[in-house]
């Protein structure tokens, strides 16, 4: 069972300052993952500024309250001020500007997408250094709202304030937590990956039980609406995923039936309590579906979309009358969606984001959904209103949300409980055959991923969300430049030209994965090379042509672009969706969508394909490689760790050559000639707790760990 703590209040040390967290006995200021000590002085003048946010604050103001009236210079206050920003811009990064209104004082503002771009440190290449980007006005921020959102959308009314407290907290994964209808109780699974346990505890007291062994993937508890019972999934080696319950108090668990698919996303009951409500896929970056399961006769109904390729997340309203869902159309492009619970439509769009999706929750009255969301950059939490008066108006931030939320629920009377999901992983280098130690190429400072490198000792391209979003991120002479500033959809897998200046890379537009190009020379985005509707680009072995998967025809098929010409070609004729080219240029290497396995077919003959490797599984899809003599792939097993593979050309002789521990699943891998090296992505932290914003007039929660 794990270990109950009951957490000091923090109410009077702790204050929030937008996505940001001033620690007041510390003297330190939290964003996302990132951490930085202020001066206690420093801190003060930010408590203050902060407490009026928005508002001028005057120099006079500043000393009365930070220097208690004593006499000091303008130059401490300028002091205080400097360094406030260079721990918000540089430091941090985080989305908060401090702006100089001359002979009147200070302004602190909370910048929105579109600002905190603008507001961002830009590099400078030659110069190797930063400017800071002058705040920006009101009326720029105003200016700038308008351009980011639709015309038909106006803001929400702010969010009420919450307090937010610290509710379960240990060395372990505490996550998805569920009230209980009446709010008073609280299920959560705890454990590690893999193998984690129901719990549920009483929220306003010291009650806690352990429902399960936790010897298996225990997940998503979800409380029927009589209070009785909890249904949740369970992953277990040999079974695959299925449903049970379990008393509340405790007692014999049963089985309902197959989750329909490898891995569940969401779960919820139906209204009545007869029936599950499930969103479950065949693999953890393959599109699910909306499924119903009856606890009757255990019989499995597809339900229907509104649209996209699959559903992420799944909120039952409080009358049990309707859905509320994330569509997905690519990875990590969603909005929310809302319909009658029959699963049949009509569909209502609530949100016109694009945008990525953590978890979905109906406020007590139906009129408005809490969900998470990384729609201006970091993950944070927003309300959204569902009735036809709100109907086209933006979102409004939970700004007590802060960073990384994941997983969230409201409680009958207005509280909000939010599991806070970090994760952190480094690039690393393992020498082959007989690896030593990993070595770091990028460290972990937030999630790091798919790095390859110009040449041999050259520059390094890599992903990162260590601003607040995936973004392309260049390792030059030691020094780390930001190529792309997409605040919210995923970037991902860069691809460098055969000369070595261009760096081709997928990025969802406009609901759909479009290829774009960047100039690493020049700085700058190649407009002439941009590719909608493509996915995972690679390059020809000459560069003036590049190939791409793309649903263009109805199906993934790889297909070429040559913008010599500008001829644009379909490659494959069998479904293909990501491709690397053979180091001849006559191969063509391929994964299909929703297939195991890697297929050749030459370009000569596309109309022929054959199987090469059966071993790599859908999640693999980015983890593996062609060179002159092999490919190099993961391979998965059950219950050990993933290892690298390689398949010779010749003789087809398969050989494993290193384990690759704590692999992060969308690392992609970069195997140097000869197979002398190998970089991917290692996870290095795991961590989830759970926390409360509490709302109401009841007293607070005990803080447990």
């Amino acid at each position: 069972m794990t270990t109950v703590l009951h957490m000091p209040d923090a109410r009077d040390d702790e204050v929030s300052i937008g996505p940001c967290r001033l620690l007041l006995r510390e003297s330190a200021l939290i964003y996302a993952d990132r951490r930085v000590r202020l001066e206690p002085k420093v801190a003060r003048v930010l408590r203050l500024l902060g407490q009026r946010c928005g508002e001028v604050v005057s120099r006079q103001e500043l000393i009365d309250q930070v220097w208690a009236g004593r006499p000091v210079t303008d130059d401490a206050v300028t002091r205080c001020i400097s360094l406030l920003r260079k721990a918000l811009d540089r430091q941090l990064e985080a989305p908060v500007a401090i702006e100089t209104l001359a002979k009147n004082g200070y302004r602190l503002n909370i910048l929105t997408g579109a600002d905190s771009t603008a507001g961002a440190s830009a590099a400078n290449w030659h110069q190797h250094r930063y400017w800071l980007v002058a705040a920006l006005g009101l009326a720029a921020v105003l200016v700038l709202a308008l351009l980011r959102w639709p015309a038909s959308q106006t803001a929400m009314p702010s969010a009420a304030a919450y307090e937010r407290r610290t509710l379960v907290v240990s060395e372990l994964l505490e996550r998805y937590p569920s009230f209980s209808p009446d709010g008073a109780l609280l299920t959560y699974a705890s454990g590690r990956r893999g193998a984690m346990a129901i719990y549920v505890r009483e929220l306003h007291g010291r009650g806690l039980q352990r429902l399960t062994a936790g010897d298996s993937h225990d997940h998503q508890p979800v409380f029927a609406p009589d209070q009785t019972r909890i249904a949740f999934a369970r992953v277990s080696d040999g079974r695959g995923c299925e449903l049970w319950l379990v008393p509340v108090i405790g007692g014999r668990e049963t089985l309902v039936g197959d989750c329909g698919g490898r891995v569940l996303h969401d779960l919820v009951w139906s209204g009545d309590g007869t029936q599950l409500l499930m969103v479950t896929g065949a693999g953890a970056l393959e599109p699910a579906r909306l499924r119903r399961i009856s606890l009757e006769n255990g019989a499995v109904e597809n339900l229907s979309l509104p649209v996209g390729q699959g559903v992420d997340d799944l909120a039952i309203a409080p009358d049990g009358g309707r859905i509320a869902v994330s569509v997905q159309f690519e990875l990590g492009v969603e909005d929310i969606f809302i319909g009658p619970s029959a699963g049949r439509g009509p569909w209502q769009r609530v949100t016109r984001d694009l945008t990525k999706v953590h978890g979905l929750a109906w406020a007590p009255d139906g009129g408005s959904i809490v969900f998470t969301s990384n729609r201006l950059g970091p993950f944070q939490l927003w309300r959204a209103g569902v009735n036809k008066s709100t109907a086209g108006v933006s979102p409004v931030l939970i700004p007590e949300g802060l960073v990384a939320g994941d997983a969230v629920d409201v409680s009958a009377d207005g509280n909000i409980v939010l599991e806070r999901w970090r994760e952190r992983s480094a690039v690393v280098e393992l020498r082959l055959p007989a690896p030593a130690p990993a070595t770091g190429i990028v460290r972990d400072k937030s999630v790091n991923w798919d790095a390859r490198p110009s040449a041999p000792g050259g520059s390094r391209v890599f992903v990162s969300d260590r601003s607040g979003s995936a973004e392309l991120w260049l390792q030059q002479a030691g020094e780390l430049f930001q190529l792309t500033r997409s605040n919210g959809p995923w970037v991902m897998r860069p691809r460098w030209s055969p000369n070595r200046d261009l760096i081709a890379y997928t990025v969802p537009v406009n609901g759909a994965f479009g290829v774009r190009v960047y100039d690493v020379d020049r700085q700058r985005q190649v407009p002439e090379y941009g590719i909608d509707s493509g996915f995972a680009p690679f390059w020809s072995a000459a560069g003036e042509s590049l190939y791409f998967g793309s649903q263009r025809g109805g199906q993934w098929q790889i297909w070429r672009k040559n913008f010599s010409t500008g001829e644009l070609l379909q490659i494959t004729r069998g479904g293909a969706k990501v491709g690397q080219l053979s180091a001849d240029g006559q191969t063509l290497y391929f994964t299909k969508a929703g297939v195991p396995g890697i297929w050749k077919t030459d370009l000569g003959d596309a109309a022929k394909e054959t199987l090469v490797v059966d071993a790599l599984a859908l999640v693999d899809w980015n983890n593996w490689q062609v060179d002159e003599q092999a490919i190099y792939y993961v391979q998965r097993r059950a219950g050990a760790v993933p290892v690298l593979k390689q398949y010779r050309l010749a003789t087809a002789a398969v050989s494993e050559l290193a384990e690759l521990p704590d692999l992060l699943h969308f690392s992609g891998i970069w195997v140097a000639a000869g197979a002398a090296r190998v970089w991917y992505a290692k996870i290095t932290e795991e961590d989830a707790d759970i926390e409360i914003l509490f709302g109401g007039d009841r007293p607070a929660p005990d803080s447990a760990g």
